[in-house]
């Protein structure tokens, strides 16, 4: 039912052009969202605090009449670009069915609307950088997985802006794959570990990357590399933490980082 939702939302923005009628399916995606975050969560005052953060971005929209001010808020509702931090705070909240909705198909409905009032590819570039690097200050499945979807958004948007199929192929590749191709116990591993491992949709993902290394400058291209690896090391963290925690029975926090800096090495 929510899945039927977001598409028919999605359909909505991207055939109206009506600022009225976009802030009505703000309004109500916000409503349907605080509904089943109520439903499987008990933290009701930290969602109220999400609820109104996006009623205020919600009116700011509809009472501007700049372009470039109404693309910003868009980004703040969806986490796009260098905004994506405002809403870790939340995440670790959601239970999973809540947090994959959220991470892969919340930002779906907003898709449009960014199209519509794009003002440049920085935006999109400065996000995916910030995400690569804050990988390796983060060391929680959860996060880790909120980054590798941001970092895989906004690459994508960026390669993908001024074409039309590519957004459809986009959409519908998030959202047959994630209702109707995967199982929880898929290869034998549960869906978090699953997204985690692959960085959805690491079959286009990675190829743009490699793409897009190749089209630029020796300096750009050096500097991209560059914060590739800050994204491998900080999974090799994780992974290296989740061995060592079953392993030896060590605790939560993962206090021996010198043990896990050398088999870090040892991998590399």
């Amino acid at each position: 039912m929510f899945c039927l939702l977001i598409f028919v939302l999605l359909i909505i923005n991207f055939f109206f052009f009506n600022f009225l009628l976009w802030w009505m399916v703000f309004f109500m995606f916000n409503m349907f969202f605080l509904f089943y975050m109520f439903y499987y969560n008990n933290m009701f005052f930290l969602f109220l605090l999400y609820f109104f953060f996006q009623e205020i971005l919600g009116f700011f929209f509809i009472l501007c009449f700049n372009f470039f001010f109404m693309y910003m808020v868009v980004l703040l509702k969806t986490g796009f670009g260098p905004f994506f931090f405002m809403y870790i705070i939340f995440l670790k909240k959601m239970v999973l069915f809540i947090f994959f909705v959220y991470v892969y198909l919340n930002k779906l409905i907003y898709l449009p609307l960014i199209f519509f009032f794009f003002f440049g590819w920085f935006f999109f570039f400065m996000g995916f950088v910030f995400c690569i690097f804050f990988q390796f200050f983060l060391f929680e499945k959860k996060d880790l997985i909120f980054l590798n979807s941001m970092e895989s958004h906004n690459m994508f948007f960026f390669m993908c802006i001024l074409s039309l199929f590519d957004f459809f192929i986009f959409f519908f590749y998030y959202f047959l794959l994630f209702f109707f191709l995967l199982d929880y116990n898929f290869f034998l591993l549960n869906i978090d570990d699953f997204f985690f491992l692959i960085n959805l949709p690491i079959n286009m993902i990675f190829f743009l990357k490699v793409f897009f290394l190749f089209g630029l400058g020796y300096v750009w291209m050096v500097f991209f590399f560059f914060t590739i690896m800050f994204g491998l090391f900080s999974q090799l963290f994780f992974l290296l933490k989740m061995n060592c925690y079953y392993c030896f029975s060590l605790v939560k926090e993962f206090k021996y980082i010198s043990f896990c800096m050398i088999l870090m090495i040892m991998l590399l």
